[in-house]
């Protein structure tokens, strides 16, 4: 027993052991697995630690490449300003007489390049230490050692240029790469060369329209009560619905229809009683019917008509719609009244013309007048517009005598650009057409309110111009920019007057001025104003072969002033006229005609070029009276300069001119001719050239030069034939006065031969040249960032 109680003790001690052995193996086993995994966790936080610290590193050289990027955009705006500013510098410079453009050329072109170069440069990123690449970073000098290149392509894109800027890295644990772009406009220049004297034509102003259909509103009529009612000799008005569906009788000869919160269409009748008032508001006014005709003419007791648009107020907006008074049949004012039409910020519409009878006055405020048809006045009539624009389709006629329009607008057109309508008429006597002139002056004296607003004139246009005796065109601009554009100008009979003020561009086309007419014209600028105009001349026929000697005494008064340039297709003014023409161009592309003229002509310019002919007669004589008048026609230079070309020959008799301070007078075309009886020429310039065919001074007539500086030249493409006194006269050649001979005639005695390296050319007119608009350019935006 106690062996077998040993023996199984021993058995179990042998399974104990394996048991501890297994538990043992077991044990190793998962100690094993769990160093195993502890150590690729391990590895796998050290890779992602290094991964990480690439990325780091990598981004902050493209981070680093990004502040360069911006660096550039911000200098880049910098740059262009400077470059703006050279370009304004050139404009200055091409402005400026006698200033080379070499070196603003040269620093334009430098500051361009700079840019460019700046732009498209590399930029090469290193470190001091790759440990540390983010907390290390710097700009170096080469690719060797980069860790991150900037690159730039550049591509035009249209308008500009185009900026692609790249960021590859290299060199590190990771590579990142990055792009962006942005467009770039440089600023520029644009150039314009222009002649002298040549027009700078504003753009027109666009013209307003009108809606055609014309508001409906409440029907109603305004009328005459029957003569054997109660209310017999009276007026009254109705209007289907409002005033509880009654009429509205008149009170103290007073008709009040106050409706300002309705459209009111006059739509059944508009008869009238004489010495009535009537006061007419709504919101729009509509008159469908005629307007009153009978029983309205009277002298004592006279009618007044008034009507007012108030406007709507848009319940949307809060805002007031203004209001608008709109006939649709001939408008035509037979009361010797004053009739008042308002639509303030609103429009009035003619939509058949507009006709004022004798003694009649109309009076309209709006912001856009219409009138489909014609504009016409009867005797002593008036017609009072303030409005912003005015739109007349027809022609406006002023049939009687001492009959009146004033106007105080900002735009006006007459006509619809067509040569059958347009025209501004004055046929009769003593009438006036003042716009923007006398509007306010005229407007008070008639012991009115001065409640108007008060317009500048900045666009005028009409066709042909007619006017007769006594009678005034007046218009007068204001901003410096306003222009004024007529057709033909026709005078008739006696003492008419036209007036242009304040001009700064005056087209028109032939101006034909009878007896005693009287022609203003004022620049508002003489370095900007401007006119174009085809002949200016007294009646005749241009064609007659004696036209240019005319012995007519039309006494015409011709006054343009304060000009940059006046150009006209020819000019031609004869007896007992005056003309006053200042202005630094004075361009006349055909003949220019001064005959028989008793006043001092006086031209004031720095350049006087004429196309065609001139012929200068007969400025002294004796006339009808047995007196004689000494008559000179003066042509004096502005500042000092002054230069002349009589282009298509030159012909002067029994007259006095005296040219003054000229740099240079040049006489081509067929002829010279300095004719019998007194043809004085004084002529103050350091070059006379005679380039004509042929040049002819009679003996009695007297060519004199004067020094304008040091010495006259005189170049002479023809012999000068009969010769002044007893010859020696100056032969085909060039010659020198020399600085010691200040004046004489043209004689050999007072010359030496010339030796001055060329000939006078004929010089650009004042103003001629370049003009500069600059564009400032513009730098965009960072477009999308893209890495990759």
């Amino acid at each position: 027993m106690q062996h077998k109680i040993i023996r199984k003790l021993k058995s179990e001690e042998g399974s104990s052991l394996a048991f501890v052995i297994i538990i043992g193996v077991v044990i190793l086993m998962l100690v094993a697995s769990i160093m195993a995994i502890a150590n690729s966790d391990f590895t796998f936080t050290q890779q992602s630690l290094e991964s990480r610290q690439a990325y780091i590193d990598a981004k902050s050289v493209i981070e680093y490449g990004k502040i360069e990027i911006r660096n550039r955009k911000s200098e880049l705006e910098i740059k262009n300003n400077e470059l703006k500013a050279l370009y304004d510098e050139y404009s200055r410079i091409v402005k400026t007489p006698d200033q080379s453009t070499e070196d603003i050329n040269k620093k334009i072109a430098d500051k361009i390049k700079e840019i460019d170069d700046y732009m498209k440069s590399p930029f090469y990123i290193g470190c001091v230490d790759k440990n540390n690449v983010s907390d290390t970073l710097k700009t170096i000098d080469s690719e060797s050692d980069a860790i991150g290149i900037l690159s730039v392509e550049s591509k035009n894109n249209g308008t500009g240029t185009s900026y692609t800027y790249k960021i590859d890295t290299k060199n590190l644990r990771r590579n990142l790469d990055y792009e962006v772009n942005f467009d770039y406009l440089q600023s520029s220049k644009t150039e314009t060369s222009s002649s002298g004297g040549s027009i700078d034509i504003p753009d027109p102003p666009s013209k307003p329209t009108y809606d055609n259909n014309p508001i409906i509103g409440i029907s109603g009529n305004i009328y005459k009560n029957p003569d054997d009612s109660t209310l017999n000799n009276t007026v009254s008005g109705y209007f289907t619905g409002l005033n509880n569906n009654q009429p509205q009788n008149e009170e103290n000869k007073i008709l009040t229809l106050n409706y300002p919160s309705n459209d009111l269409n006059i739509c059944n009748g508009f008869t009238w009683v004489n010495g009535r008032t009537l006061k007419l508001t709504g919101q729009n006014i509509c008159v469908t019917n005629q307007f009153a005709t009978s029983e309205v003419d009277s002298d004592d007791p006279i009618s007044y008509f008034n009507m007012t648009a108030v406007g709507k107020v848009q319940t949307t907006t809060n805002q007031t719609k203004p209001g608008e008074i709109y006939f649709v049949k001939k408008y035509t004012q037979l009361n010797h009244g004053k009739n008042t039409l308002t639509a303030n910020g609103g429009d009035v519409i003619f939509k058949d013309g507009l006709v004022i009878g004798d003694k009649g006055t109309t009076v309209i405020n709006c912001e856009n007048l219409f009138i489909e048809g014609d504009i016409t006045l009867r005797n002593t009539s008036a017609l009072y517009i303030n409005a912003k624009n005015v739109i007349i389709s027809g022609n406006v006629t002023i049939e009687g005598s001492q009959s009146k329009i004033y106007t105080n607008c900002e735009n006006i057109w007459v006509g619809n650009d067509s040569k059958t309508n347009g025209k501004i008429n004055i046929s009769n006597s003593n009438s006036l057409i003042d716009v923007n002139n006398g509007f306010l002056a005229a407007y008070s004296s008639n012991g009115w309110s001065d409640d108007t607003t008060h317009y500048n004139l900045n666009y005028f246009s009409c066709g042909n111009v007619s006017l007769d005796s006594g009678s005034t065109l007046c218009i007068k601009g204001s901003n410096d920019r306003n222009q004024m554009k007529l057709g033909n100008i026709t005078t008739k009979s006696s003492g008419a007057e036209l007036k242009f003020l304040n001009v700064n561009y005056l087209s028109s086309g032939d101006m034909h001025l009878e007896y005693q007419t009287k022609l203003t014209v004022t620049g508002i600028s003489d370095k900007t104003s401007q006119m174009v105009s085809g002949v200016i001349r007294g009646p005749g026929d241009q064609n007659d072969e004696n036209y240019f000697k005319s012995e007519e005494y039309h006494a015409l008064t011709v006054r343009i002033t304060n000009f940059a340039a006046v150009t006209c297709k020819s000019m031609s003014l004869d007896g007992n006229s005056t003309l006053v023409l200042n202005s630094a161009v004075v361009k006349i592309t055909n003949y220019l005609s001064l005959s028989r003229m008793t006043n001092p002509i006086e031209i004031t310019t720095q350049y006087l070029d004429v196309t065609g002919k001139t012929y200068i007669g007969n400025i002294q004589d004796t006339w009808p009276n047995g007196s004689k008048i000494e008559g000179i026609v003066k042509i004096n230079a502005i500042q000092n300069k002054l230069n002349i070309r009589f282009n298509g020959g030159y012909e002067q008799c029994n007259s006095t001119v005296d040219i003054n301070n000229a740099q240079l007078v040049m006489f081509e075309g067929d002829e010279l001719k300095l004719d019998d009886a007194d043809a004085d020429l004084y002529v103050q310039s350091d070059n006379i050239n005679l380039d004509s065919t042929s040049n002819y001074v009679a003996k009695v007539s007297l060519f004199r030069y004067e020094n304008n500086t040091s010495q006259t030249n005189v170049f002479i493409k023809s012999d000068i034939q009969t010769g002044t006194h007893e010859g020696g006269v100056l032969k085909a050649g060039n010659y020198t006065s020399g600085e010691n001979k200040t004046q004489g005639t043209l004689m050999h005695k007072y010359f030496t031969a010339y030796k001055g390296s060329s000939l006078p050319v004929w010089p650009a007119a004042p103003g001629s040249g370049t003009s500069v608009v600059v564009n400032p350019g513009s730098i965009g935006n960072i477009k999308l960032e893209k890495y990759y």
